[in-house]
């Protein structure tokens, strides 16, 4: 049987005592009931990290100054709990407004208790699985945003979704100037044997049309935002979905060094490509 808290916010206490009797049918502990979003809001505030409920099953329609779903709105900003809505409202613009502060679930009432139960387990699970997301997504940021050797990131489309620090002081772009913008404009790359640059689709294109790590030939030179040019070394690979799809690129570079050293760094650089690749999965 589950022990998961619940906690409960429905304004008609008939209900509010079918929904407590069935959680307990059910094997759930009921940590609290309230009647007002303005009392949930404040109760599960007051509780101790470790009592605070695991899941809110949410009345749409509340009286008081706030409803259901500015009540949940605030809960998952807050708290970080999961919530599923219990209604008995079909009405488009409820829905619509329901929709954008992303919940787990709904439950229409009247309501079966295996649909209860149903609901509450799916949002549970997803809750689960978004803050290990979560967590490994912050993880991996930090992690590219402090390594040693410049980093972007692209889309299908070539745009930019990532740069880090290194990347960001060798091109000249801050994050906000270079996320959103095309590869090429950002990351503009001088071949030293022919003195021109690059098309976007020799490295970021090329990398994902064959599915591939591209390695930088040698002399390869960056043009900087101020026309600086700085010798690079490395390469531009696919990210990947779990599907094995590709959804964009990955080039790693740093300022040129001693072929042994540059050895070492392509093989860290492949590390990090398969990290990028489980990250996106």
């Amino acid at each position: 049987m589950s022990t998961h808290g619940i906690f409960v916010v429905e304004d008609e206490s008939v209900v509010a005592l079918n929904i407590r009797t069935r959680l307990l049918e059910l094997g759930y502990a009921v940590v609290g009931m309230v009647t007002t979003g303005e009392s949930a809001i404040g109760t599960i505030e007051a509780m101790a990290n470790s009592d605070r409920p695991d899941l809110v099953l949410m009345d749409v329609k509340l009286k008081g100054r706030i409803d259901g779903i500015e009540t949940a709105r605030t809960i998952r900003d807050r708290f970080d709990i999961p919530v599923v809505y219990l209604t008995a409202y079909t009405d488009v613009n409820v829905v619509e407004r329901a929709k954008i502060t992303e919940p787990y679930g709904y439950v229409i009432k009247p309501f079966a208790a295996t649909d209860l139960r149903t609901a509450i387990e799916i949002a549970l699970y997803r809750h689960q699985v978004d803050r290990s997301n979560r967590k490994r997504e912050k993880l991996l940021n930090s992690t590219l945003a402090s390594i040693g050797d410049a980093l972007v990131t692209t889309d299908l489309d070539e745009k930019i979704t990532f740069l880090n620090p290194i990347a960001q002081r060798l091109t000249g772009y801050t994050e906000r100037e270079g996320v959103g913008s095309s590869f090429n404009q950002v990351v503009q790359v001088l071949e030293e044997e022919n003195n021109s640059i690059d098309a976007p689709e020799t490295l970021v294109g090329r990398a994902m049309t064959e599915n591939r790590i591209i390695n930088l030939p040698p002399g390869t030179l960056l043009v900087d935002r101020d026309l600086n040019v700085i010798p690079i070394v490395d390469s531009v690979a696919p990210i990947r979905d779990d599907l094995g799809e590709v959804v964009g690129a990955v080039m790693v570079f740093q300022t040129n060094v001693s072929d042994g050293q540059n050895q070492e760094s392509k093989k860290f650089h492949r590390l990090l490509f398969y990290l990028l690749l489980n990250l996106l999965s």
